[in-house]
C-alpha cells in the first residue's frame, strides 16, 4: 500500500473512543493525517477537503444515514469504510461498509481487515475471480459454522466478538461464493480441512 501523504477519518462523537482509535490507527499508518469529524453530517465537507484512503465511522452515527454513506462508496470508490462497534448492530447496518471491527479484537486481526479491504478495492490487477485463500481465522470461523454453531456460539468459542464473526462469514462468502452450511461442508471436504468422519449421517 503506499502511505504517502493519504488521510484517515474517524467519524466518533466520545473522546474515549476517538483517542484509542486515534493511537491504533497512528500505528497502523504513521504516515497519514488523521482528521476527526463527530458526525456524518460533517464527514460530507471533510471528506471533499482530505480525499481519505480510510474512514472509520462509529455505526450508531449513521442511523438514518444509509444514503450519505451509499453516496460517499459512490463518489470515492477507492476509499475504505470502516464499522468501529461499540455496540451491537444489525446485519443490515454493517453490510453497509467494506469492513469492521470491534473493542475486543485483537491488532492484528483490525490492521488485517484494514489492509485487506484497502487491497480489494484499489488492486488495479484484481480479476473478477476472488482469492480463494482463507485465513487462519477465516478458516476457524468455517470449521465452526459448518457444525452449526450460531454467530453468538462461534464468538464465545473462538473468544472473538459476534461482529468479527459476522465479517469472516461475509469474507467467506466473497471468497468461496458460497451462501449455505451444506455448500461450505463440501468446500472445507474439498480442501482438507475437514474429514467426512467429523460428521455422523
Amino acid at each position: 500500500m503506499k502511505k504517502n501523504d493519504q488521510s484517515i477519518i474517524l467519524v466518533e462523537s466520545s473522546d474515549i473512543l476517538y483517542e484509542g482509535l486515534y493511537t491504533l490507527l497512528s500505528r497502523w499508518d504513521k504516515n497519514s493525517r488523521i482528521t476527526r469529524t463527530y458526525s456524518v453530517d460533517e464527514l460530507g465537507q471533510t471528506i471533499d477537503r482530505n480525499h481519505p484512503h480510510l474512514i472509520c465511522i462509529n455505526p450508531l452515527l449513521i442511523l438514518n444515514k444509509e444514503k450519505e454513506i451509499k453516496r460517499i462508496k459512490r463518489e470515492y470508490p477507492q476509499t475504505v469504510i470502516c464499522a468501529t462497534l461499540s455496540n451491537t448492530i444489525d446485519a443490515k447496518t454493517i453490510a453497509e461498509f467494506d469492513t469492521s471491527f470491534g473493542l475486543y479484537d485483537s491488532m492484528e486481526e483490525i490492521f488485517s481487515g484494514i489492509n485487506k479491504a484497502y487491497k480489494e478495492k484499489n488492486d488495479t490487477n484484481e480479476t473478477e475471480t476472488t482469492d480463494e485463500t482463507l485465513s487462519e481465522r477465516e478458516t476457524e470461523v468455517l470449521l465452526q459454522v459448518i457444525h452449526g454453531l450460531t454467530n453468538k456460539e462461534i464468538a464465545e468459542k473462538l473468544n472473538i466478538s459476534v461482529h468479527t464473526v459476522i465479517s469472516h462469514r461475509k469474507n467467506l462468502t466473497i471468497k468461496t461464493g458460497i451462501r449455505s452450511e451444506s455448500g461450505l461442508t463440501i468446500y472445507a471436504i474439498s480442501k482438507g480441512l475437514v474429514n467426512l468422519d467429523s460428521f455422523t449421517l
